[in-house]
């Protein structure tokens, strides 16, 4: 008996994301953050299962149900992604107004009515019977097919551009490090992703769902060590650097964690100084 390899990459995976979905909506804390989070993990974990259903079962029903929950997944899934990573590197494109969120959500809309509207005019899917059969994508997608994935590329590279950007605005390790470590757990399910799509493999099949139970090990990983979960910190030049008061933050212990530039001014002595005492 063969095991399939989309199948035994998706028994992992699936239950890592709707445990980490779960995790996120059961936090008293609970923030947009947490909600977005929580969409794009069951959107994903969701994607996954639609692979799956087409690998195990012969009947044509579930066959049209997976491929219909596949596509409309990848389709929410992007600016979900996208409007995830604006709230964590709070970003003001995303905080301020909802310009970038509505912009960007219109654009996966219409591909959205694209696919519903597909027997009409065969443009996201040239040949169902060989989607059906999940064959390659460059045996059945037609023009529009590929115009979205390239949207998807473009939210991709745009999230991952907002993370950058926070590590860049950071001051502090903590704010530098934390952004980059989301950008490191999500890159390996997007390149996994790009390689199967531009048919660089000996292999028929995908390997996201894989790398994505990799990418989930790691933000479980870095929840609890780093706080990935929670959006990036208002930086100094935010408020803080630029009150006219000395202001010293410290743990309930006690213990300084920080100051601003008039704190530094007032007591004489650095913050480098000051942590930690």
């Amino acid at each position: 008996m063969t095991i399939d390899p989309i199948v035994v990459q998706g028994a992992i995976s699936v239950p890592l994301a709707f445990a980490l979905a779960l995790y996120a909506l059961a936090r008293q804390d609970r923030s947009r953050l947490h909600l977005f989070s929580a969409g794009v993990i069951l959107s994903l974990g969701l994607w996954i299962v639609a692979l799956m259903l087409r690998r195990i079962s012969s009947s044509p029903v579930v066959g049209q149900i997976s491929l219909h929950l596949e596509h409309v997944t990848t389709t929410v899934m992007a600016p979900l992604f996208l409007v995830m990573m604006g709230h964590f590197a709070r970003h003001p494109s995303f905080e301020r107004s909802h310009a970038a969120t509505l912009a960007f959500s219109a654009i996966f809309a219409l591909f959205f009515l694209a696919f519903a509207t597909n027997d009409w005019h065969h443009l996201m899917v040239v040949d169902p019977a060989a989607a059906l059969a999940d064959e390659h994508p460059a045996k059945w997608a037609g023009p529009l097919y590929w115009g979205l994935q390239f949207w998807i590329f473009v939210a991709d590279l745009l999230g991952l551009a907002l993370c950058l950007w926070a590590s860049r605005r950071g001051r502090t390790p903590d704010e530098r490090r934390r952004p980059l470590l989301v950008v490191g757990a999500l890159v390996l399910p997007i390149l996994a992703h790009v390689v199967y799509l531009g048919g660089w493999l000996p292999i028929h099949y995908t390997l996201a769902p894989g790398s994505v139970s990799i990418s989930l090990l790691l933000f479980m990983r870095g929840i609890h060590r780093h706080g990935l979960f929670e959006s990036q910190p208002i930086v100094r030049q935010d408020l803080i650097e630029h009150l006219p008061d000395g202001l010293v933050l410290a743990n309930a212990d006690g213990v300084v964690l920080d100051a601003n530039a008039a704190a530094e001014a007032t007591l004489g002595r650095s913050r480098v100084e000051l942590r930690g005492e």
